[in-house]
């Protein structure tokens, strides 16, 4: 009995000595084969309001790219997509565990007065956006552009 196993190929049957690479190798030759890496993958699956959010963190105009595949991008837009992903996870790793509901932060306590906090300087204000507006007048965009 053989004691060398074989995997059948284009070109017959070939001992699986004669393949010569690396488990990180054999994945990036499947990902080649495919034509898209998981990144990629679950980028184009995300919802337009999700899209909406990376490519604001990544400071690309959302109107512009959001029905875009991560992979038809420039190359310098699909790296600040990438590094724009990277933070957010960062961000989520940070939150996980924190309880997040309402009465975390909306309290009914009427003798506690809270602390009166102080505008921000102007200059800071240019770049602060409520990302739910940005999403909804993303999302009236989108919709307008289908319609026309």
């Amino acid at each position: 009995m053989n004691s060398c196993q074989t995997v059948k190929t284009r070109d017959g049957m070939v001992p699986l000595s004669s393949f010569k690479m690396t488990g990180e190798q054999a994945i990036a030759a499947m990902r080649k084969q495919l034509g898209k890496s998981s990144l990629a993958a679950a980028y184009d699956k995300l919802t337009g309001q999700q899209r909406a959010i990376v490519l604001f963190a990544a400071r690309i105009k959302p109107s512009t790219a959001i029905d875009t595949p991560l992979l038809q991008l420039p190359m310098a837009q699909r790296e600040a997509v990438r590094m724009a992903i990277i933070s957010i996870a960062s961000l989520g790793n940070a939150m996980a565990g924190v309880p997040n509901g309402r009465e975390q932060i909306i309290t009914e306590h009427p003798q506690r007065k809270p602390k009166q906090i102080k505008p921000s300087t102007p200059a800071n204000t240019n770049h602060t956006i409520d990302i739910s507006e940005l999403a909804a007048e993303l999302a009236a965009d989108v919709a307008q552009r289908k319609r026309a």
